[in-house]
């Protein structure tokens, strides 16, 4: 096998190729401020609705279902386990980095958001890592909110 292979390359491929590149980049982002946009809103919808009193009454009243999570699974399509870990994961900023929630509310377009898997997988590990250090934990935090490591790193 010949490993000097000369390949011409089509400037005009390349250029379509980042374009698509960067297209889908933003697409990615757009997935990852979709989630947290989802958890705010279902966190406040429960939050309104619990605190109208009789929360199946109510939620049969309002939405004609029996719960929140009902309410998540029949009327948006959303499992109950992938709100348990949208919520999980805004917990997990509210609490660790305030500052990207902020920006979130300011309508910040260049903040960047982890995708949620990324903080759920870190979250179920965060007592494990506070028990063996601060530094430790810092330093896995500071992994999961850098964009450009992938969630098997």
């Amino acid at each position: 096998m010949n490993e000097n292979v000369i390949i011409t390359v089509d400037k005009n491929l390349k250029d379509e190729i980042e374009i698509h590149t960067a297209n889908i980049r933003s697409a990615i982002q757009g997935m990852a401020k979709a989630w947290l946009t989802i958890a705010i809103n279902i966190r406040e919808l429960k939050s309104k609705m619990d605190g109208i009193g009789d929360r199946k009454t109510n939620w049969k009243a309002y939405t004609d279902t029996e719960s929140c999570g009902d309410f998540c699974e029949s009327r948006l399509q959303l499992s109950d386990k992938a709100v348990y870990q949208y919520l999980s994961g805004l917990e997990f900023i509210e609490n660790n980095r305030p500052e990207i929630i902020e920006a979130y509310n300011k309508s910040d377009q260049g903040v960047l958001l982890p995708d949620y898997t990324k903080e759920r997988l870190l979250a179920a590990k965060e007592e494990d890592l506070h028990s063996r250090s601060e530094k430790s934990f810092q330093s896995v935090t500071d992994k999961v909110f850098d964009n450009s490591i992938s969630r098997r790193e």
